[in-house]
């Protein structure tokens, strides 16, 4: 199947988006697929300009870009979008945002778009990533930071995901937290309360198991 497209977000920031996004871009390749990672925003970059989390997709994507075209929205502070384009005196819209993905739509047989923080993060005064989802029309793959909290924080991402019509392929429980205390009931409690399915866990350190799609 051709011109799937995902768009990646989680429970909270450095929940670890774009370690998910790549071992997805991964997996699909293995399964001879061309891959394509993009991050059309993003905040936080080296010397270069360039964002971390970009570059990584870059790297792990089997169709080759500029990064202009990777991280079409790039600011330099590691803060929420909104912030950090507006300490450089800069504005964009959902439509921008919209409109510099849809050339690239079909550059791939998978494309994952990541976002960046949480579903409800603004990037200006007035949207966020769900006005952004309004338009994509891409079903959506929810990383759940396996840390104390988590239950509370995937609830509330998926409940407004599915408020607002988000179609929710699932979630990715992944580990970030290696000594989180009762790991297996916190992953018990989710499964049972999220009304979406898990499609792989991600042990801390380690590569995505079986993803269920």
């Amino acid at each position: 199947m051709r011109n799937e497209t995902y768009f990646i977000t989680s429970t909270d920031t450095e929940c670890g988006k774009t370690y998910v996004t790549c071992q997805l871009l991964d997996y699909f390749k293995r399964q001879g697929k061309s891959v394509l990672g993009l991050k059309p925003i993003a905040a936080g970059t080296d010397d270069n300009g360039c964002n971390e989390d970009a570059l990584l997709l870059q790297d792990h994507s089997s169709v080759e870009l500029d990064y202009q075209q990777t991280n079409p929205f790039c600011f330099e502070a590691p803060i929420s979008p909104n912030i950090a384009a507006s300490w450089q005196q800069a504005c964009f819209t959902a439509d921008e945002v919209d409109e510099a993905l849809k050339p690239l739509k079909d550059s791939a047989d998978i494309v994952v778009v990541e976002g960046a923080g949480g579903i409800c993060v603004p990037f200006n005064d007035q949207e966020n990533w769900l006005d952004l989802l309004d338009r994509l029309q891409i079903p959506v793959i929810l990383v759940v930071g396996m840390k104390l909290g988590c239950i509370n924080h995937a609830l509330l991402s998926e409940a407004m995901l599915l408020s607002r019509g988000v179609e929710v392929t699932g979630w990715v429980a992944n580990q970030i937290a290696p000594g989180m205390l009762a790991y297996q009931e916190n992953l018990a409690t989710l499964k049972t309360w999220l009304k979406t399915p898990m499609l792989a866990e991600v042990k801390h350190n380690s590569h995505l198991g079986v993803f269920a799609v």
